[in-house]
């Protein structure tokens, strides 16, 4: 009778309400992931412009200053080929040097100033530069440079104590390096920062710890 129906509309009309309800927080829930979705793309493509612009303005120009000296007054070659470091400290010393380990000796500071000028007008990337105080003696070579030994024990060793650099740029490895040590591992490297927070630690296996700055892993 009547009130069937009347059961029936009603039923029908709260089922109707529910699927309403529910199709309406499908739409907020679709309408809002497609808000998130179009900001993450912007953040992305932001991200990505950002990145393409510091490539373009930070490659690594170094490979351009040895091959061309007579563009680049000064240049005297990669910092790193000069040197002479213990056997089996090569990786410390490298993390100790962090981007001076990569980077190119120039004899001194007029013609480091001309180097970054020349390279931010020609957008020509970006180098590290290690400045000689004085022109490194070419005899003898690089090559004929004595290795330093490699120290018996597992105590600290001052890094400077590991490296050999011809004159000319032996005082710029002495103070690149003048406050780090080399340690046989992490906790032997807490111990000496957290006793000597002036100075920072390298690991043999490259690990670098300091008061302020740490990096590895």
């Amino acid at each position: 009778g009547r009130d069937e129906d009347r059961s029936e509309l009603a039923a029908a009309h709260e089922q109707a309400t529910a699927m309403l309800a529910e199709c309406t927080e499908r739409a907020r829930v679709l309408r809002t992931a497609e808000r998130e979705s179009a900001r993450d793309l912007a953040a992305r493509r932001a991200r990505a412009e950002t990145l393409s612009e510091a490539a373009r303005r930070g490659a690594d120009a170094s490979a351009a200053l040895v091959a061309d000296p007579a563009r680049f007054g000064g240049v005297v070659g990669s910092f790193a080929a000069r040197l002479r470091v213990a056997e089996g400290y090569e990786v410390a010393i490298a993390a100790a040097l962090g981007a001076a380990a990569e980077a190119v000796a120039v004899v001194g500071l007029d013609a480091a100033a001309e180097i970054l000028a020349t390279l931010r007008r020609d957008d020509a990337g970006g180098a590290s530069l290690v400045i000689a105080q004085a022109a490194p003696a070419t005899s003898p070579a690089p090559s004929a440079l004595a290795t330093p030994s490699a120290p018996h024990g597992s105590g600290t060793i001052p890094a400077n104590e590991l490296v050999r650099a011809p004159d000319g740029l032996a005082e710029a490895a002495a103070e690149l390096l003048c406050d780090v040590v080399v340690t046989a591992d992490l906790e032997q490297a807490r111990r000496y920062v957290r006793d000597n927070p002036g100075f920072k630690a390298v690991t043999r296996d490259g690990d670098l710890l300091g008061a302020y700055w740490a990096q590895g892993g």
